[in-house]
Parts: structure tokens; C-alpha cells; sequence
């Protein structure tokens, strides 16, 4: 495979990944939740594409999603923390 594949291929699981942290499933999504998600979004994966994204996505610190240009950044509270 050359790096130009390499690259392609990062951003397709990179692309993926926004649709599934936009749809609002956790890091630890399923094969079946993620298909049938694409599917109601009108995308497709292959098989050995979508498990690389599972994948990833399992390895991510808690909480931590992707920026819409494919930089990682940590996903912040909708309620700050209470002070005391």
C-alpha cells in the first residue's frame, strides 16, 4: 500500500468517526449499531473498514471526540462543574 492509500484511508475513518460521535454513540459502539447508523445517514463501510474504526474509536480517552477538520479534541460538559 502506498502512503497516498494510507492517507485515504485515515480520512474515510476519520469521516466515519464524525458521523458516528454527530449521531451521538459513545467510543464503544457496536459493529451493528455503527452499520445500521451509516445506513440511516445513506453511507457504507466495508467490513475491514468499519472494525478499524471501532477500532479507534475504543482506544480514544473517554469522552474524546474528533474536530469537524479530524483533530482530536475533549468533549466538553453541557453543564459546568458546581463550585463550592
Amino acid at each position: 500500500m502506498v502512503v497516498g492509500a494510507d492517507q485515504a484511508r485515515q480520512d474515510r475513518i476519520d469521516e466515519i468517526n464524525q458521523l458516528l460521535d454527530a449521531a451521538g454513540h459513545d467510543n464503544h459502539v457496536g459493529e451493528r449499531t455503527a452499520r445500521d447508523t451509516l445506513k440511516v445517514l445513506g453511507k457504507s463501510a466495508a467490513n475491514d473498514l468499519l472494525r478499524d474504526v471501532l477500532k479507534q474509536r475504543k482506544q480514544r480517552p473517554f469522552g474524546l471526540k474528533l474536530a469537524p477538520n479530524g483533530t482530536s479534541h475533549e468533549k466538553q460538559r453541557a453543564d459546568p462543574a458546581p463550585t463550592l
